[in-house]
């Protein structure tokens, strides 16, 4: 899992924070229904918690999702949360992507992250018209492995 906090922040003490994880071996279930247990998890620290699938299909031939989930008062942290997250199943690893936000984001913010999240991939070079984009030198980018989550930076 990787978490990324803004420079003043830190992930012990963020305000928002972008989170990568990557479920090796996969996991039994579908993005769909990733997010169902997702939002079953979130009963226990927020009861009014609300969300719905935004979409759901392919991506370059792997099965994704897209769904906020919003907290307005979190139990835990006495703060809301609000959660955009990406689930993608790959031929070898669950991929997830979120964007978390402990105030409610503006327009601008959720237009921005809504749009990032939906540029997010899974590319895979082993197989014919999966494959990982061209990736520069001078970019300073690194693409590693056979399957990879592609992200922009845009």
């Amino acid at each position: 899992m990787m978490e990324l906090v803004p420079k003043s922040q830190t992930v012990e003490n963020w305000t928002e924070m972008l989170t990568i994880q990557t479920f090796c071996g996969g996991l039994p279930c579908t993005p769909e229904g990733f997010y169902k247990g997702l939002f079953a998890l979130w009963t226990k620290s927020c009861k009014n918690r609300f969300g719905q699938l935004i979409s759901k299909g392919k991506e370059n031939g792997y099965d994704d999702a897209f769904r906020p989930l919003i907290c307005p008062l979190h139990s835990k942290m006495g703060k809301p949360e609000y959660t955009w997250f990406k689930a993608i199943r790959g031929n070898d690893s669950f991929y997830v992507v979120q964007k978390a936000w402990k105030y409610e984001p503006s327009n601008p913010e959720v237009v921005k992250w809504s749009e990032y999240l939906r540029k997010v991939s899974v590319c895979d070079s082993r197989i014919p018209g999966r494959r990982c984009p061209k990736v520069s030198k001078s970019s300073g980018k690194e693409i590693a492995g056979p399957e990879t989550l592609a992200g922009t930076t845009g």
